[in-house]
């Protein structure tokens, strides 16, 4: 049988394709690919200040503790968790490698890019990105629900208002929703294949079983970063009690729902801020463990994101 027309135009020496490999095969494009980091490495640095920073008065043990935490455990179970709403995953350390490369471009340049690209950096056949990317829709998804669970937990001890079981209960509605509403478009998308891939892909990640899963993960990470700031709190002499761990916790993942800011500038920090002031903690020292917090848990992910995306080449495998 004859080649179909989009066959033959993805064939033809002047289609887009081909003259986008062409451009991509020029040595200073591949250098530029390769040095890419550095100037998205300054941006980075630049948009998350850490000179803002004071360091000055923290207790050190604590927070090295909790950045090995950050590091050790809470990576890997991202890693993970990606890993379980995947189709055919690959390997967990290249898991890793592309999240940390989607970590580092998106404390850059914000508003979602992070996940856009680590799907995009995650493999090297062409035509995997829409199913990889609806994976991470899947994850983001499986957050609310989470975020849901972790409400109602929070409104049971007492840490917060009864107002956020009616929240908890909108956000899982909303989850269910949204999944139902997925799949009576996708005959609708068909007509558009990638589009169709990344849909099926993210409801592929969203049956029963493996929605409980991610959600489990997230629940799993979370728990890890309850431990990561009760050390932090303590090393900056505020309170280290668990309820005021699980109010910043959900005041930080409540600001940073919706893709924000690069590195999440702003919405980070009034996330905790404003938990850590609802405690009775001063404005100014909540600020500044907002800021100081951030910084410490920001800039080391972003060097190992820089370091990861140069050694594998730049712009090599998108």
């Amino acid at each position: 049988m004859g080649q179909t027309l989009s066959q033959k135009t993805a064939a033809s020496p002047g289609s887009f394709s081909a003259k986008l490999t062409a451009f991509l095969a020029r040595r200073w494009v591949r250098v530029a690919g390769r040095l890419l980091p550095l100037p998205i490495l300054a941006l980075a640095i630049w948009k998350a200040k850490p000179w803002n920073a004071d360091l000055s008065h923290a207790s050190w043990h604590p927070l090295a503790g909790a950045l090995a935490i950050n590091l050790l455990v809470y990576l890997p179970i991202r890693a993970f968790r990606w890993r379980v709403a995947l189709t055919a995953p690959p390997p967990l350390p290249q898991i890793l490698w592309a999240m940390l490369e989607g970590f580092f471009v998106g404390a850059a340049f914000g508003f979602g890019t992070g996940d856009a690209v680590r799907s995009v950096r995650l493999r090297k056949q062409a035509g995997s990105f829409a199913g990889d990317f609806g994976a991470t829709m899947a994850e983001r998804a499986a957050e609310i629900v989470a975020l849901a669970l972790l409400l109602a937990l929070a409104a049971a001890l007492g840490t917060i208002g009864r107002w956020a079981y009616a929240l908890a209960a909108a956000g899982i509605a909303g989850y269910v929703a949204v999944l139902a509403v997925g799949r009576r478009l996708l005959p609708t998308v068909e007509r558009w294949p990638r589009l169709a891939l990344g849909l099926r892909a993210t409801l592929a990640a969203s049956t029963p079983g493996r929605a409980a899963g991610l959600t489990l993960l997230v629940l799993a990470g979370w728990m890890t970063e309850i431990a990561i700031l009760l050390l932090s709190l303590s090393a900056f002499g505020l309170p280290a009690h668990l309820g005021t761990a699980l109010l910043v916790l959900l005041g930080v993942n409540l600001a940073i729902t919706i893709p924000g800011p690069p590195v999440n500038m702003g919405t980070f920090e009034a996330g905790v801020a404003a938990a850590l002031m609802a405690q009775g903690i001063g404005s100014a020292a909540a600020l500044g463990f907002a800021l100081s917090y951030h910084f410490m848990m920001a800039i080391p992910v972003i060097l190992i994101g820089a370091t990861v995306f140069l050694l594998r080449g730049g712009l090599r495998h998108s």
